[in-house]
């Protein structure tokens, strides 16, 4: 046998080595001992937090639902926002002589902040269409919808109002009520002596600071509590400060005149409607 001479290796170290070589296989156990019950207590934790989720679920949805509901009630805003509805009386028609029928039916915005851009309708009598028309109607205003000289051979009695559409907007990004300042002198309902010719004249004057392009009156005559007659006419380039004498005339015997509403329709959505110089070209005509 060969001999082995150790040099500079001590007794414990020579133990060590020897129990290291002992219980290598078990050493290398180890590793995989150690993965194994990493394994465990990681999965393991992840199956309880599944079963705590789904035990808490329902509860949590519950929870959830109620607090998105108390953050924001869109319910609730919407109703506060809504537009008032239009009050709009049953539409009538009048009839001439000449075997044409005036259309009308009043209409009253509750609304304090919101306007009408845009009311678009029609009246309707059995299988007749009238034209249809548009109007516009400023917050708190109230208007008439008219349809005038409708012809037909037969007798117009029951009339119908179909609204076709209607958009409302805010007047915060557009011109407020009080800029748009038209006084008017009481109207004068007059008859000629040597003709069925009747009218109503009044002056108005654009107290607002700026020129309007086009003004629509409407003239609704009373007799009574009965709407007698209905006529409406649009006034052009209405400078600032001006005043203006306005004729609105009838070709009908009317009865004896009681009440006379004046109404100016200015489209003050539309920015079209107001101009700087005389004689500028506006967008719409």
């Amino acid at each position: 046998m060969v001999g082995y001479q150790i040099h500079d290796v001590s007794e414990k170290q020579l133990k060590i080595s020897l129990w290291f070589l002992e219980h290598k296989q078990q050493l290398a156990k180890i590793p995989a001992i150690l993965l194994a019950v990493w394994i465990i207590l990681t999965f393991g934790y992840s199956i309880l937090g599944f079963i705590d989720y789904a035990l808490d679920y329902k509860a949590e949805q519950k929870l959830m639902s109620r607090t998105a509901a108390n953050l924001i009630d869109f319910s609730g805003f919407q109703n506060r926002h809504r537009p008032k509805p239009l009050i709009i009386t049953d539409p009538l028609a009048i009839g001439s002589s000449t075997g044409s029928y005036d259309f009308v039916a009043q209409v009253k915005n509750q609304d304090e902040k919101k306007g009408v851009v845009s009311l678009t309708y029609q009246f309707t009598v059995g299988d007749y269409l009238a034209p249809t028309s548009s109007i516009t109607i400023l917050p708190q205003q109230t208007v008439y919808l008219l349809s005038l000289n409708n012809k037909s051979v037969t007798r117009f009695t029951r009339v119908d109002l179909n609204i076709i559409d209607i958009r409302w907007e805010s007047l915060w990004q557009r011109q407020q009520p009080q800029e748009i300042k038209l006084l008017q002198t009481p109207a004068q309902f007059q008859t000629a002596r040597n003709s069925v010719r009747s009218w109503v004249s009044f002056m108005t004057t654009n107290q607002s600071l700026k020129n309007i392009w086009q003004v629509q009156w409407q003239a609704v005559l009373y007799s009574g509590n009965r709407i007698v007659g209905v006529n409406q006419i649009t006034v052009e380039e209405l400078l600032a400060g001006e005043s203006r004498e306005i004729e609105l005339s009838w070709y009908e015997k009317l009865p004896k005149i009681t009440q006379i509403d004046i109404v100016p329709i200015v489209n003050v959505y539309d920015p079209s409607i107001f101009y700087d110089r005389p004689g500028e070209a506006p967008e719409f005509y």
